[in-house]
């Protein structure tokens, strides 16, 4: 649910930014604006890791000519518990005390 809650967000956060002149201070404006959010989230516990970037690579001039920008969001959300192992051993130490040594 944390990516789709991502993705949306994004999508409302960012929607306004489309059909306009897509600038360098725009993008990283952008995607400071992001990376201060999912840092956020971070420190609420929500997320563990969270980074945004624009990578060269997914973005090819071909499609920048045509307005398609893109991207990369990469999250790791905590994972619900689903089970806990405490493993008890018994030792010897304590009959120390029986000696008069220390308490355990």
């Amino acid at each position: 649910r944390m990516v789709r809650h991502i993705a949306n967000t994004c999508q409302r956060r960012y929607g306004d930014e489309v059909d306009k002149p897509m600038t360098r201070s725009r993008k990283d404006s952008i995607l400071n604006s992001f990376q201060a959010w999912l840092d956020l989230l971070r420190q609420d516990g929500a997320l563990l890791a969270g980074t945004v970037e624009f990578l060269e690579e997914e973005n090819p001039q071909s499609d920048l000519v045509q307005g398609d920008f893109g991207l990369d969001a990469v999250v790791s959300n905590p994972v619900p518990g689903k089970s806990l192992t405490v493993k008890v051993r018994w030792t010897a130490e304590g009959l120390n005390t029986l000696y008069g040594g220390e308490e355990a």
